[in-house]
């Protein structure tokens, strides 16, 4: 059996939604099942009003249900013919409609929205979605069942980006999916939600659809998942930025956990674990294309000498440096550093240290950045009295460019070409950090320097490659 996974273009129109039901048609004897987002900007519409709704009196505005309406019951319309399931869809949506009206204006009307009725309100895109794709496919003949992942899926109750419970969902997914498939049925399964003990919804945060179809490859131990993206596969650079970037055809797990970390949006590192755990293959390939061979991702990918590589960049970071000859002498200082961090709830993504111990250097997405300094001072106001630490330093409207890759391992010399790239275009390099494993080579820039600096690193490299 394999897992497909298909993004907010599967029923973005009938054009792409004929696509997705050709791409499942041809694969149906491999007894896929099928993982579904929520229908092109649906969740966004719903996240827009929700924002909305809190910071302003929406309470005698038209809630987005018209559009929502509209965009489902345009693409059923031209792609289901027969009128029974045309019915029981319309229907299906119509009531989704009505319980979403009424919790929109209970949050219109209370200016609040708790994280529980929020993760209840961004689920209704994934469940319709799977809804109309299930019927879709009955209606060309394809038997095909809609699977609410809250049923199948157990997690905590951090709503907004909860933990899944495996044993709990393994046992769930196996019950619920192996009969459907052993009879012939394609389970079309919502991504992104689950539910708590409780049976309250809840969301896997970003990237949730990624992870819903690895976890599901991994509890019924799957041959292969395919993820159908908008792009064939990854490239060696985002091609909105760099021009001249090339398709990488084999990547490791490890290597696109690190991309994905640093902010490449193809696949979410929080899916990888599922995949290595069970050595499951990963293919990404373009939803237009799909016969193209795209991304391969698994643990056997070939050294094929200096072309193994990529460049991604994760924009809008802050740098926090930590000084003064208390951290030489008192490790106690690091640890409250990273202590007030962590209360802040920031997300540490770089991390350096001196060789003379007297400084630590750390980024952290911006947005975070005050938050992160206040806590620090609250933290660290003895030392700063007595002189332990001298200064807390922050710079802001920074970006990190990142080159991942096999070959930055097996030829060290890379680093010097990233680095002497930079030097050339007199970018100023404000920290440098190799990971553990040798396979990237993080540096913060300006940002405004950021697209030179990602064109010239790529350069470089695709020079160095073809040597």
């Amino acid at each position: 059996m394999i897992v497909l996974k298909f993004g907010g273009a599967a029923l973005a129109n009938t054009s792409q939604g004929e696509n997705t039901t050709s791409i499942i048609e041809q694969v149906k004897s491999e007894k896929p099942i099928v993982v579904v987002s929520a229908m092109l900007d649906v969740t966004n519409i719903l996240e827009s009003w929700l924002r909305d709704s809190v910071d302003k009196d929406l309470s005698q505005e038209e809630s987005p249900l018209h559009l929502l309406r509209k965009k489902h019951e345009d693409v059923l319309h031209d792609l289901v013919n027969k009128d029974e399931i045309k019915e029981d869809l319309s229907k299906a949506l119509e009531y989704r409609l009505k319980e979403l009206d009424t919790l929109l204006s209970s949050v219109a009307n209370l200016r609040e929205c708790t994280p529980k009725c929020r993760a209840h309100v961004l689920s209704f895109g994934e469940r319709f979605s799977a809804r109309g794709l299930a019927g879709i496919l009955n209606d060309k003949g394809i038997k095909a069942q809609p699977i609410d992942s809250r049923e199948i899926v157990r997690t905590d109750s951090n709503y907004l980006n909860a933990t899944v419970d495996w044993n709990e969902t393994k046992e769930l997914v196996r019950k619920a999916l192996l009969p459907l498939i052993e009879s012939g049925v394609i389970p079309v399964v919502t991504g992104f939600i689950g539910s708590n003990d409780q049976g309250d919804t809840t969301t896997l945060g970003r990237g949730g659809t990624d992870l819903t179809a690895a976890l599901i490859a991994n509890c019924l131990a799957a041959k292969e998942v395919r993820y159908y993206k908008e792009v064939e596969g990854f490239l060696s650079a985002d091609p909105t930025i760099v021009e001249g970037g090339h398709h990488i055809e084999h990547m490791t797990y490890d290597e696109v956990a690190e991309l994905s970390f640093f902010g490449a949006k193809i696949l979410h590192p929080i899916a990888i674990r599922p995949l290595r755990e069970k050595s499951i293959p990963a293919t990404l390939r373009s939803f237009f294309a799909p016969n193209k061979p795209g991304t391969l991702v698994d643990n056997e990918a070939p050294d094929v000498g200096p072309k193994s590589w990529a460049l991604t960049s994760l924009k809008n970071v802050a740098l926090i440096t930590v000084e003064g000859p208390g951290l030489l002498d008192n490790p106690g200082i690091a640890a409250k550093v990273f202590a007030a961090t962590a209360r802040a709830e920031a997300s540490v993504l770089m991390i350096s240290q001196s060789s003379s111990e007297r400084n630590i250097c750390f980024v952290v997405p911006q947005q975070e950045l005050d938050e992160v300094k206040a806590g620090l001072e609250k933290e660290l106001e003895l030392d700063l009295i007595k002189g332990g630490v001298e200064r807390i330093e922050t710079r802001h409207d920074l970006a990190i460019v990142c080159a991942v890759g096999r070959s930055l391992r097996s030829h060290p010399e890379m680093g010097a070409t990233v680095l002497s790239a930079l030097a050339k275009e007199k970018i100023e390099v404000h920290l440098l950090a190799r990971g553990g494993s040798l396979l990237n080579l993080s540096c913060v820039v300006a940002m405004d320097e950021l697209s030179v600096a990602l064109n010239s690193v790529h350069s470089a490299l695709t020079t160095f490659s073809r040597k």
